[in-house]
């Protein structure tokens, strides 16, 4: 962020200029009419996913068992499937 983009200040009130600049802070793009409050939630939501996704490939990788790697790499997915759901919202 070398050069500070003015268009993120928009707003009639000050409450709508500091959500329209953490909007735009916002690694996700969330859609300009919904509320700043579950726009964040979503965010929350996926970090947490991205990190149990993260961890549950740790521990297949470290897992000696084959059913118990099956059965991790399951949850896995269901997991990567939710936070793809989320990401395309």
């Amino acid at each position: 962020m070398d050069q500070i983009q003015f268009n993120c200040i928009q707003g009639l009130d000050l409450k709508a200029v500091y959500e329209n600049i953490i909007r735009n802070l916002l690694a996700i793009k969330a859609k300009p009419d919904t509320e700043l409050a579950v726009a964040l939630e979503r965010k929350a939501h996926i970090d947490k996913l991205t990190k149990e996704c993260q961890r549950l490939e740790s521990k297949i990788r470290s897992e000696k068992q084959f059913n118990r790697k099956v059965q991790m790499n399951m949850e896995l997915q269901r997991k990567q499937k939710e936070l793809n759901q989320l990401l395309e919202k």
